[in-house]
Order: C-alpha cells, then structure tokens, then sequence
C-alpha cells in the first residue's frame, strides 16, 4: 500500500540522494516501523530514475559478521573474496568499489558503529555518485556513531492510514458491520500506527468472531513490558497476541524452532521437514509425499499469520527481525528455548543452561569455540552453526569427547 506519510519522506530522501555533497543518508525509526520497506522503495526508484548504475544491500544486525558483509557485498558486483584475512577482503573490495560511478550501498539494520573502512566501503573523495543509504532503529547510530549527512526519521502511520491498511487485511464485510466497527477503531488506536502492529493483529482477527476481538483488545489494552532494545511495547504485544491465535500447537512449537535459527536466515522447507521429524509431528503419516503436504500446510499457516515471508528461492521463506526477536523472547520465558550468539560458557546464565530445553549457538567470530561440555541436562534440541564454512571446518567440526557427557535426553 502507498502511504501519504512515506511518500513524503521518500521525497525528501530521494531529493537529498540527488546532492552531489551528500555522501551518506540515514533513516532511523523504532521496530516494526517499516525502516526496511522505505529503504527498498528509496532503492527502486533510484534505478528507476537511473540515479544510480547499481544498488547494493546487505542486512548487517545485532550481531555483524564483517566476513558475511563483505561476501554479500562482493556477490552483488561479481567478485569472489577467497582471502581469510579481513583487511585483504577489505582493500580487494574497496578497489571493485572503486571502479563503480554510480553505486548506492544500503546497509540495513545497523545496531552499533560499523567501521566502513574495515568492511572495505570506501568510494575516495571523487566519487561524488556513489553513496550509502543506512537504517537503524537508533538516531544517535545513524548520526554521531555513523556520521550520516543527512538523517531521516520514520514515525507512525497516520490515523487514515492504518484504518486503511488494518481494513485491507481483515475486509470490508467486517468493518462495515456495526458488531465490529467500534471494536475495530479501538483495536487500531492500540497498534499506535506501527504497521508491524497492525498488520500482525489483523491477520490474527481476520474472519474470527467478536469475542476473540473484545480479547484482543483486551490484551492490547494490558500490554507487556519487554526488555528487547527498540521494541515498542505496542509491537510486542501485537505480535504476541498473534502467537496466542495460531490454530494449532504444532505451529506454535515449529516456528519456536524456527527462530532459533539466525537472522534474515534463509529457511528452506527441508529444514521445517528436518525439526518436523525431531517434534514427531509425523505421526501417522506414510511416505514422504504426505510428509511434505503437512510441512507445506504448517508454512502456509504461519505465512498467513505474517509470521514468515516468502525467501528468494523457491520453497524458502525468512522471519522479519523484529517477528524473530519476539518469537525468540517467548520461546524463553515459555519453553526455555534459548538462542546463544558467539557462546562463550563463562559468562552466559548456568541455570539458564540448566533448564534449557532447546538452543542454538551460532558463531560468527574467528576467535570462538565450541564449549568443551555443554551442561544442559533437560536439552532436547541442539543447533550448532557457524556463518563461516571455512571456520567450521578448522574449528567446531571436532568436538569435545565430553561435549555430550551432560545432555542426557537429547532427541534432534
């Protein structure tokens, strides 16, 4: 949907794109508030208006992986980066940069200062059609951390607009039925015009009857404070909520599951098929065809919710990061089911390990290591991934004889 509110930003974002003493711009705004989308549009009628000879994005996150960058980056233009060294990465990609004139790099989702010149994004001073487009859910990131030129901030949907878009998911049938209205307007003044809110709670509510409404509203109403940086309170509760509907267990324990996986992670069928058979969601099913038809069914239920989207290649989907930051959150506190970046067992919570029942350690720097005894006595579910192949293999494709020695029920 095309938003009054948006437009005007991407006028402003558009017009500043076009000044040849603007080198970097930023767009900050709270979780959910639809940084990444804006981003997008802003690329699309760049190219569209031939601002720019290439767009470029990459996902950088809580957690920046320099190497990942810098593969992603190197993809988009065509070259190979086989150096392990991160400062060799970095000049061999500075230099392709360099010979582009027209370039436009969208770094999205950036958490803390990212040092361009050792990912290797350097243009030189006569690079005037090259820039940088970044997002961030912080204004003190995008402007004192990362020095934007010019900044952006992205604020909420207007009152018409979210009735708009709110209607749009649920129907005309039930916002124009006197037994819904009231309700209707009530539950779109509590989302607060965050369109992850909106959209979320609407595909919850869409075709239910008005009690599951007045509930909703009721646990809008009661919102729960959450400690995930930038997340409002509004788009947890959405979120969640939309979670408490989901029509089955099995698709609340599979995306539980799935979130445990890293961000903006491609998710293919094979792996929901993979943690189907860990949760013995099976049962009764012959062959492999029936198998497939019920992973398909759970991935459309959850698509549906706007819990997952569909990925770049066929049968893939991906979880929005803010979706994901809230399924990991109730994983925790409902199924002690814990995500662990760069697992280092000397700081991280004993009782936390103790009581975990599924986890994952995903690994992104060159400096960890697997844990030489993971004490998890109650864990049932163990992922173990490192973004980095040439990592796995010098470093965590042999583990500790004692690894396994304290997870007693491990079933996948």
């Amino acid at each position: 949907m095309t938003f009054d509110s948006r437009i005007y930003t991407i006028k402003n974002i558009m017009d500043t794109l076009r000044n040849p003493n603007v080198r970097m711009v930023g767009i900050y705004g709270m979780a959910g508030i639809g940084k990444t989308m804006l981003a997008k549009e802003v690329a699309r009628q760049a190219m569209e208006e031939k601002l720019f000879d290439k767009v470029v994005k990459v996902t950088i996150s809580q957690t920046p992986d320099v190497k990942n960058i810098q593969r992603e980056i190197a993809e988009h233009l065509g070259l190979k980066l086989d150096e392990e060294s991160i400062s060799v990465r970095a000049e061999r990609l500075s230099r392709r940069l360099g010979q582009e004139k027209k370039i436009l790099v969208v770094l999205d989702d950036v958490w803390k200062k990212l040092e361009l010149h050792e990912v290797g994004i350097a243009f030189g001073n006569d690079k005037n059609g090259c820039k940088i487009l970044l997002t961030s859910r912080f204004e003190d990131v995008v402007q004192s951390e990362m020095g934007a030129d010019k900044i952006f901030l992205l604020g909420v949907l207007y009152d018409n607009e979210a009735k708009d878009l709110f209607g749009k998911i649920v129907g005309d049938s039930m916002m124009n039925n006197p037994e819904f209205q009231p309700l209707a307007s009530d539950i779109i003044k509590e989302c607060e015009g965050l369109p992850i809110a909106i959209e979320t709670v609407a595909n919850a509510l869409k075709n239910r009857k008005s009690p599951l409404w007045e509930n909703a509203l009721q646990e809008l109403r009661r919102s729960v404070p959450t400690n995930i940086k930038g997340m409002h309170e509004k788009v947890y509760s959405s979120i969640k909520l939309s979670y408490n509907y989901l029509e089955s267990d099995e698709a609340k324990l599979m995306l539980l599951f799935i979130g445990l996986y890293p961000e903006d992670y491609y998710i293919a069928f094979i792996t929901f098929f993979i943690c189907g058979i860990g949760l013995e969601l099976f049962q009764g099913i012959k062959g492999l065809e029936e198998a497939d038809n019920k992973v398909v069914t759970l991935v459309e239920s959850l698509k549906t919710c706007c819990f997952l989207s569909d990925g770049p290649l066929p049968r893939t989907v991906t979880m929005h990061d803010v979706i994901q930051d809230v399924v990991i959150s109730i994983g925790s506190q409902e199924k002690q089911m814990f995500c662990f970046r760069n697992y280092d067992p000397e700081v991280e919570d004993s009782k936390k390990l103790k009581d975990a029942t599924a986890i994952s350690l995903l690994y992104s720097t060159d400096d960890s290591r697997l844990p030489e005894r993971l004490k998890c006595p109650q864990l049932k579910f163990l992922l173990v991934l490192c973004y980095d192949l040439s990592l796995w293999s010098d470093r965590y494709s042999q583990m500790s004889n004692h690894f396994f020695e304290e997870i007693r029920i491990l079933e996948f």
